[in-house]
């Protein structure tokens, strides 16, 4: 595991890493409102849809999609949408930005491992 770690330099593993978990947790907070407002849009075409049902009367139709719109609740999904972490490169001087267990290539010159 530790070649590997050695191969990829990912900044995850740098033994110069200072997490910055502010901006992590400010990107986490961003992409929670993206869902929320996708959320939100999918709820809400699917209400016009349950009245154009009822409208056109559908009645099992509308009565079928609006359970589902009851039934819809809101739901973070932070695994599929946190990948990117936050910190600053003690070596370098710079904030960094990257995905912990992929492989960096601009990092090979500066990475040293964790210990």
């Amino acid at each position: 595991m530790k070649e590997l770690k050695e191969i990829d330099c990912n900044c995850n593993d740098c033994k110069f890493l200072i997490r910055d978990s502010n901006r992590f947790n400010q990107s986490k907070e961003f992409q929670k409102n993206m869902q929320l407002d996708e959320f939100e849009n999918k709820k809400a075409k699917l209400d016009i849809q349950v009245n154009e049902a009822y409208r056109k009367n559908e009645i099992e139709g509308g009565f079928s999609m609006e359970q589902m719109y009851r039934k819809m609740k809101f739901q973070f999904n932070a695994k599929d949408y946190c990948l990117i972490s936050f910190g600053f490169c003690d070596k370098k001087n710079i904030d960094v930005s990257f995905i912990p267990n992929n492989c960096q290539l601009s990092t090979q010159e500066c990475f040293e491992i964790r210990t």
